[in-house]
């Protein structure tokens, strides 16, 4: 029972990470991120972020409780 209440607040905590880094357009590496995924909204595209990026937004919340900031974007 307790691996499942973890697991469930480790999904909601990614979930938020992933929200916020699609909202956040607040220095230069991000614009041309943040353009892509206008663009993709803007023609309602369906995407999913997956592989690296999700751990590199996951864990440095837990590590260093700041946003990620990943090399690249899987997509």
């Amino acid at each position: 029972m307790a691996d499942s209440v973890q697991i469930e607040r480790m999904k909601k905590l990614l979930r938020d990470e992933v929200a916020s880094f699609c909202r956040q357009d607040d220095g230069s590496w991000r614009k041309s991120i943040s353009d892509t995924i206008g663009e993709i909204r803007e023609r309602k595209w369906n995407a999913v972020f997956f592989g690296g990026t999700l751990r590199s937004l996951l864990l440095s919340r837990l590590n260093n409780n700041e946003p990620g900031r990943p090399r690249d974007i899987d997509m």
